[in-house]
């Protein structure tokens, strides 16, 4: 039994020399034929660097780019809002018509003075006194005190702000 267990050993130490034998010789061999891969590849590579680009080539390099310059400005382009411009409306509130300023972003703003509705002239200020030119004519009756004309322009926000969430305007 004893004699048997030593041959099983001395088989399994000669399996064992064999196969890290074979491993080592194996990885060389590999090793080598990868290297040898490489250093052709690099090569190959370095001279495709070097060499002369044809014209042709070249040009179709810088048309394509050109296209998808183009392509993305375009997309770039098509995604911002169409109508980044403040728009101007003259909304009818009463005896006056006021010059509103609808910004994009969706804030008013309302022009102090505003137009007579009958005459359509922008009111005109002298000594804390606002009125329709064509008082002096005597065809119009439109005068405000400071004041007066302060709490018109507080109404016509409110009224011009309803208008515009309501979209009526």
């Amino acid at each position: 039994m004893k004699k048997r267990i030593i041959d099983l050993i001395k088989t399994f130490a000669s399996d064992l020399r064999t196969t890290i034998v074979g491993l080592v010789l194996g990885g060389l061999l590999f090793g080598g034929v990868v290297y040898v891969y490489l250093q052709n590849l690099w090569i190959a590579i370095k001279e495709a660097m070097l060499s002369p680009t044809p014209l042709w080539a070249t040009i179709a390099l810088v048309l394509a780019l050109g296209v998808y310059i183009y392509i993305k400005i375009s997309k770039l382009h098509s995604s911002e809002p169409p109508n980044r411009k403040p728009k101007i409306k003259y909304i009818p509130i009463g005896e006056q018509i006021w010059k509103t300023i609808i910004k994009p972003t969706g804030k008013l703003e309302i022009e102090r003075a505003p137009f007579c509705k009958k005459h359509d002239c922008q009111f005109i200020r002298t000594d804390k006194k606002w009125y329709c030119p064509e008082v002096d004519n005597g065809t119009c009756n439109n005068i405000f005190d400071e004041e007066g004309l302060s709490e018109l322009k507080k109404k016509a926000e409110s009224f011009i702000e309803q208008k515009i969430r309501h979209n009526d305007y």
